[in-house]
């Protein structure tokens, strides 16, 4: 699908649960993604993002199975939480080494001015070592890391947010610093189906 040029903001659950959709070119002149506006669509796999964005709302993209890979341009300013939640493939945020607010490091997706995880991207490994400086691990973080089962988190750490172990089910070692003052609604829970 081509979104003609023209459009500035790509509007809240325009192509929720889309599932045909399987790939999208975003003209420039896009500077805004809305809440849940690609949500649930089950077979996008490629999108590129312009250089134009500036703001991807909450949830913008949860729930897209199919998405391996996403680009993260120089303008981004504001990542929602649950951007990227449960894209059970995404394992390559590629972040502009022009925009300093965002970075990848240690297998994690990390807003610096705030000093948040937003995401896991190592969805291969078992161990995960959240970095020095971290104080918050926004919602839905790990949701859906299958394969976690030993998690290192720093004594700096201050908040979990909601559902940011969610469906993490082969967790089993994960040690909660003293320094942590909030652990929200369903930080840890597990679904598993009989």
């Amino acid at each position: 699908m081509i979104i003609p040029n023209g459009i500035t903001r790509i509007e809240s659950t325009l192509f929720d649960n889309c599932d045909q959709l399987k790939s999208i070119i975003i003209p420039d002149s896009v500077t805004q993604i809305g809440t849940l506006a690609f949500a649930n669509c089950d077979s996008l796999k490629s999108i590129i993002l312009p250089e134009s964005i500036e703001v991807i709302e909450h949830s913008a993209f949860m729930n897209c199975d199919e998405l391996d890979h996403i680009n993260i341009p120089k303008n981004v300013i504001q990542i929602g939480s649950m951007a990227f939640s449960d894209c059970q493939n995404l394992t390559n945020i590629q972040v502009s080494s022009e925009n300093s607010k965002y970075k990848v490091e240690s297998g994690l997706f990390i807003d610096n001015d705030n000093n948040k995880v937003l995401r896991c991207v190592d969805l291969i490994s078992n161990t995960i070592e959240v970095p020095k400086g971290i104080v918050k691990i926004d919602l839905g973080a790990f949701s859906a890391c299958k394969n976690l089962t030993d998690v290192s988190l720093p004594k700096e750490l201050e908040e979990i947010g909601s559902y940011a172990f969610f469906d993490c089910e082969n967790l089993k070692n994960l040690l909660i610093p003293k320094s942590v003052k909030v652990i929200a609604d369903s930080g840890f829970f597990i679904y598993k189906s009989k």
